[in-house]
Order: C-alpha cells, then sequence, then structure tokens
C-alpha cells in the first residue's frame, strides 16, 4: 500500500548519515552521565545508573534487521532488487 514509501525513508536515513550521527550524539551524552555519575558517592543507585548509561552507550547491532518487519535498524536496509 505505501509503494514503498518507508523503504525509500529508511535508505534515505542511511544514506545521509543521520543514523551514524544520531549514535555519535548519543554516545556523547552518555559520557556526560557517566562523568556526572563519576563524581557522586557511591551507591547501588549510581551504579544502576552506570550499568543504565552503559547500556545506552553501547554501540548499535551488527545484525542486519528489516525496519519494514517493525524490527530495530541495525544496518543498512538492502538495495531494490
Amino acid at each position: 500500500p505505501g509503494g514503498g514509501r518507508q523503504e525509500r525513508l529508511c535508505r534515505l536515513v542511511w544514506e545521509t548519515g543521520a543514523v551514524r550521527e544520531a549514535h555519535r550524539m548519543a554516545r556523547e551524552r552518555v559520557d556526560v552521565c557517566r562523568a556526572a555519575l563519576a563524581v557522586l558517592p557511591p551507591s547501588e543507585h549510581r551504579d544502576r545508573l552506570r550499568q543504565f548509561a552503559d547500556l545506552l552507550g553501547e554501540p548499535p547491532p551488527s545484525a542486519e534487521a528489516n525496519p519494514v518487519l517493525g524490527k530495530v535498524v541495525a544496518g543498512p536496509p538492502a538495495a531494490p532488487a
């Protein structure tokens, strides 16, 4: 029904580097969070927040995913056949 619009949009987002830039910006913010947490006194809450920051700062998964099927986009969409 969409005439391939979603696939074209996904490809455009990857080709412009928007996904890479979003990941870079997220990692930057996570680094700021880690620095803020480092000055707090030790506690289970600080440790839990650090674990959360570590999770958010992980690189995107390398496995290819299919955004059309509602899966997380982890790699560029396949080129049209």
